[in-house]
């Protein structure tokens, strides 16, 4: 049996054997674009590639930024799997560090400051959690005075893939 999706640019990709030259930008916004965070449990539509954007916003080194805009950049090919899920599945985990490794080495992103990255992205997320549920919210919320988004408002997937490609764009070297 094959592991292969096909992408919206007509490519079939891999997911057992990832290949660098079948990671497209294009794809990668697409697919980010579509995917809803919190796996579809907020009140309103939120995407994957608005989070990764309020990301590469949020890091304060701008060598940063590029990697922080593709850290969940595995998703746009895995889809998005929720984090208790994650923890459920090792396997799949693998799957997405396997393709994620790839879409760096694409990129030319070094893996070594993914733990400030990560800071960031967990910063983000309390604040979309805060955003995007209501005070019903079970989980602790832990408030960041001074810290707010690039874009807070919920952006339909047309809009949240080009704003996606545009800070693409605008802090990478690639086409």
């Amino acid at each position: 049996m094959s592991a292969k999706i096909l992408t919206h640019s007509g490519y079939w990709f891999d997911l057992e054997h990832p290949e660098t030259s079948y990671i497209s930008i294009d794809d990668i916004a697409h697919g980010l674009s579509n995917a809803c965070r919190f796996a579809g449990q907020c009140f309103h539509f939120y995407s994957v590639a608005q989070h990764c954007v309020n990301v590469s916003y949020a890091v304060d080194d701008e060598r940063l930024a590029l990697a922080a805009l593709l850290h969940d950049a595995s998703e746009a090919y895995t889809g998005d799997m929720s984090s208790p899920l994650k923890s459920l599945c090792p396997e799949f985990r693998k799957i997405e560090d396997r393709i994620q490794a790839e879409i760096c080495r694409r990129f030319c992103i070094p893996v070594e400051e993914n733990y400030r990255i990560k800071q960031e992205d967990t910063r983000v997320l309390i604040r979309e959690r805060e955003m995007l549920f209501n005070h019903n919210w079970k989980m602790p919320s832990i408030t960041h005075f001074g810290f707010r988004m690039a874009l807070e408002e919920p952006m339909l997937t047309g809009e949240a893939k080009a704003i996606f490609k545009k800070r693409f764009r605008d802090i990478s070297k690639h086409d």
